[in-house]
C-alpha cells in the first residue's frame, strides 16, 4: 500500500544563513530514492531546552508517497534526515513515516 510520509527542513540555519545547497542535495536524494515529492513552505517554532530561547523557522515540508511497509524505504528516509541534520548543523530533523513521528539527530 502506498502511504505518505514527510521530512521537514529549515530554510536557514540558526544564524540565519541560507541552506540552499543542502536543500538541493536533499531534494536530489529524495528524487533518486523515492522518485518524487511534493514540497510546501511552512513555519515552525521550537524552544531550546538548555537556554529556553524560542526559535522560529521558515521551513520546507516534503511529502513523499511510497510503500513504507518496505523497511528499506524507512531506513533510507532516516539516513537522508541524519545527513541533513549533519550538513545543516541542526539538533534534529523532523520526519514522519506512515504516521509515526521521529526526530532524527546528527550522527
Amino acid at each position: 500500500m502506498i502511504t505518505e510520509s514527510k521530512i521537514i527542513l529549515p530554510v536557514t540555519d540558526n544564524d540565519g544563513v541560507a541552506l540552499d545547497a543542502a536543500i538541493s542535495l536533499v531534494e536530489d536524494m529524495l528524487l533518486q530514492q523515492f522518485g518524487g515529492f511534493n514540497v510546501s513552505e511552512s513555519r515552525g517554532s521550537w524552544r531550546d531546552s538548555k537556554g529556553g530561547k524560542v526559535y522560529v523557522d521558515k521551513c520546507l515540508t516534503y511529502v513523499i508517497a511510497s510503500e513504507w511497509d518496505a523497511p528499506v524505504k524507512a531506513i533510507t528516509l532516516r539516513m537522508i534526515a541524519e545527513m541533513a541534520a549533519t550538513i545543516m548543523k541542526q539538533e534534529c530533523i523532523y520526519i514522519c513515516i506512515n504516521g509515526s513521528v521521529e526526530f532524527i539527530s546528527q550522527n
